[in-house]
């Protein structure tokens, strides 16, 4: 999957979040992002006037994991996304060679825990 740039600030935003790393500081998310501080400074300015962040003079704290993410969502063009490329079958076609239906149970894990995480404040 490719990223654009200001989707990789995103991104970063919400790992730090995931990490519980209360502060971040601008300088650092560009340095991991490969991306100018300029770009940085927009994208969370417009994210602060969603209310997803809040930037101080320490750095940027995550309000709502899960609104960063909604906004990346809306902003996302899944036209371009390589999982189009993929073959996709229907769960129960999958889940008849296996025992106890283990692909839809370990999908059901991975999507309540990003959730989870998603939704805590």
């Amino acid at each position: 999957m490719t990223l654009w740039k200001f989707e990789r600030v995103y991104r970063e935003l919400l790992l730090c979040s995931l990490r519980e790393v209360g502060l971040v500081r601008q300088e650092d998310i560009a340095s991991e992002c490969g991306v100018s501080l300029g770009l940085v400074n927009k994208t969370v300015k417009k994210l602060e006037v969603a209310m997803a962040v809040e930037a101080t003079r320490s750095g940027v704290r995550v309000l709502s994991p899960a609104r960063l993410l909604n906004l990346w969502a809306a902003e996302h063009d899944l036209g371009k996304d390589v999982w189009r490329s993929f073959r996709l079958d229907p769960v129960a076609e999958a889940e008849k060679g296996s025992s106890s239906g283990c692909v839809g149970h370990w999908f059901f894990r991975v999507v309540w825990r990003f959730w989870a995480e998603a939704c805590r404040v």
